[in-house]
């Protein structure tokens, strides 16, 4: 449970940090929010493509993360842990 929630939180963390430098240097969310009607097209499109290709990065790093682990999944031996301890002793003695 721990370990799960550390990882939620870190990966929560890395992906923030992954939206928030494709949105630097332009206005706060909720700046735009109150100003969208009154921006240009150019403007708006500019902040639109912006966010997008931040979620884009997010959703590569949490392709990838996938990915690493369903190869880890797959490490994972077949069985039970009680039934593979039993087979280690065995072959020890």
């Amino acid at each position: 449970q721990f370990a799960r929630a550390m990882g939620g939180a870190l990966a929560v963390a890395v992906m923030g940090t992954l939206i928030s430098s494709a949105l630097q240097g332009l206005p706060s969310p909720d700046a735009v929010i109150t100003i969208r009607d009154k921006l240009p097209p150019a403007q708006l499109r500019l902040l639109v493509d912006s966010l997008a290709a931040g979620l884009h990065d997010v959703f590569l790093l949490a392709f990838a993360i996938s990915l690493a682990g369903l190869a880890c999944a797959f490490l994972i031996p077949r069985g039970r842990a009680r039934d593979l301890k039993a087979r280690e002793i065995e072959s020890v003695v």
